[in-house]
């Protein structure tokens, strides 16, 4: 039997040129264990994603969330036609990433990550109605736009859908 090659993170996920120490130390461990067949390496680069949203970095956390939907496009299957929600659960974290972040609706990752999770009857089982019905709609002619949270007047991005 042939070893296994291990994944290549991207370069976003490496550890060398990082300031911030805690994703410097998140970082080296991560990419350690870099595996698009591990659930839980993909929970790992998910959070990852999201540390780097929550900073501000969005074309980091871009790039880890593509890097992972060009890896799973789709839901894995298992034998008799069953789906492995325990490596798609993580997943679908990545492409409603992409969704939400990559602001051109025209890009083809984006529209590929939106047929993803809204054509596979799997993402019904792992994402809330709420959010599907929102990205149902945008096949209806409906755009998101980022929102303004008038709280503490921060100003965090909220998914929400305006007509086009």
């Amino acid at each position: 039997m042939a070893k296994q090659t291990q994944a290549i993170p991207p370069v976003e996920a490496l550890p060398d040129n990082e300031t911030n120490p805690f994703l410097k130390k998140f970082k080296t461990s991560l990419c350690k264990n870099w595996s698009y067949t591990k659930a839980e390496s993909l929970w790992s680069m998910s959070d990852l994603a999201v540390f780097f949203w929550a900073l501000e970095r969005p074309l980091e956390a871009l790039a880890i969330a593509r890097s992972v939907a060009v890896a799973i496009p789709c839901p894995p299957e298992l034998k008799g036609d069953r789906i492995n929600f325990h490596l798609w659960s993580p997943v679908t974290r990545h492409h409603a990433l992409i969704i939400h972040l990559d602001t051109g609706s025209a890009s083809l990752r984006w529209q590929a990550s939106r047929d993803a999770v809204v054509h596979q009857p799997a993402s019904r089982e792992i994402i809330p109605r709420t959010f599907l019905s929102r990205l149902t709609s945008l096949e209806n002619g409906w755009l998101y736009q980022p929102e303004l949270s008038r709280r503490n007047g921060n100003a965090k991005v909220f998914l929400g859908a305006s007509p086009v």
